[in-house]
């Protein structure tokens, strides 16, 4: 199970840092990842908004009317970043991107 994080404009830990920072404040990803998610996101759906899980995918859609950049990050179950990609689909104001397995 992932879990999500969609952040406008540049990367921003979220309330815990979660592989913490190294020395010069950039956030570490961990490469422990038994799973990954594909390693570069098909374009997805625009709709429905959120993640949606089919059974053999997830698709991320997000809308925004000022947003110019949207960065996917993935963690897994133990709070961990396993991946991180740029959104680059926008549909009607929707960003979005399907991951799968």
């Amino acid at each position: 199970m992932h879990r999500c994080l969609l952040v406008r404009d540049s990367v921003r830990p979220i309330s815990r840092p979660v592989a913490g920072p190294d020395r010069e404040g950039t956030m570490k990803r961990d490469s422990s990842v038994s799973k990954p998610l594909a390693a570069v996101p098909l374009p997805g759906e625009p709709y429905p908004l959120g993640a949606t899980f089919d059974g053999k995918g997830t698709n991320f859609s997000l809308y925004s009317e000022v947003t110019e950049r949207v960065e996917l990050c993935l963690f897994d179950a133990n709070g961990r970043q396993t991946a991180a990609h740029d959104l680059t689909e926008v549909t009607a104001l929707c960003w979005h991107a399907r991951c799968t397995r």
